[in-house]
């Protein structure tokens, strides 16, 4: 009986013992390198002595996340490439030439400001520049027959010009007794280009073309009107057609 209350004497001072708690450990000892510490706190912020980047406490899985910067081609973004762009299929994206799209024109690739590089088609005669002696307007297939007035339009974005001259030609049927004159308004009014007395019989053929004779003061008038109207005196008397031209210089 006595050797049963001693042990019991000892298992209650050892439970005594194990519920005793220490609530203030010692400090840690002093770290440097990738780690400091303050008390009882250790702070990590480098790794092999380099500094953490930001993305280690961004989740940069997120791309609403990465605020700056410019995602390189590799991984799906433009990278460097300027200009139009083209995707592979795979995420990466590169520079587009003309080829790479689906309604590139010729011109494209072809520097079509340049006028040697056109090697086909009619320049319209709005895209020539103003003060060049051209063809101010035209009309072709003009009857012949008639001493109605006929207007020959001066091309719309000519609103001033000077006449250096008035072509007839590629005329068809008989013009031994067609005479008349070119005006600058309707019902042979204003003062004539081409006088009403302008014969036209020496137009015998297609390939013949025919200066007509300018008024002295058709050469130093700057007009402004929309159409010249050539207006015949006597008509050819019988089906004949011809082609006419005014020439001159865009003064717009």
């Amino acid at each position: 009986m006595k050797r049963l209350l001693i042990v019991l004497g000892l298992c209650l001072a050892i439970s005594a013992q194990a519920q005793t708690i220490t609530t203030n450990p010692p400090s840690l000892p002093t770290i440097s390198g990738d780690c400091t510490n303050s008390g009882n706190a250790l702070t990590c912020t480098k790794t092999n002595s380099a500094a953490f980047a930001a993305s280690a406490t961004t989740d940069t899985t997120n791309a609403t996340n990465i605020s700056a910067g410019v995602l390189g081609s590799a991984r799906g973004g433009a990278g460097s490439v300027s200009g139009a762009l083209k995707a592979n299929g795979s995420g990466a994206v590169s520079g587009a030439a003309c080829a790479d799209l689906s309604n590139a024109a010729a011109s494209c690739s072809t520097d079509a400001t340049n006028a040697s590089n056109l090697s086909a088609g009619t320049m319209a005669s709005a895209r020539l520049p103003s003060g060049l002696s051209q063809v101010l307007g035209s009309l072709r297939g003009a009857n012949m027959n008639t001493t109605a007035d006929q207007a020959i339009a001066i091309r719309s974005a000519i609103t001033k010009f000077t006449v250096s001259g008035i072509m007839v030609t590629n005329c068809t049927g008989s013009l031994t007794l067609a005479v008349g004159g070119f005006y600058p308004t309707t019902a042979k009014g204003g003062t004539a280009l081409v006088a009403n007395t302008q014969a036209y019989s020496a137009l015998s053929g297609t390939s013949i073309l025919l200066p007509t004779t300018l008024v002295a003061t058709t050469l130093t008038t700057a007009y402004t009107v929309s159409n010249i109207y050539l207006s015949l005196t006597t008509a050819a008397g019988s089906a004949a057609t011809c082609d006419s031209y005014i020439l001159g210089t865009d003064l717009t």
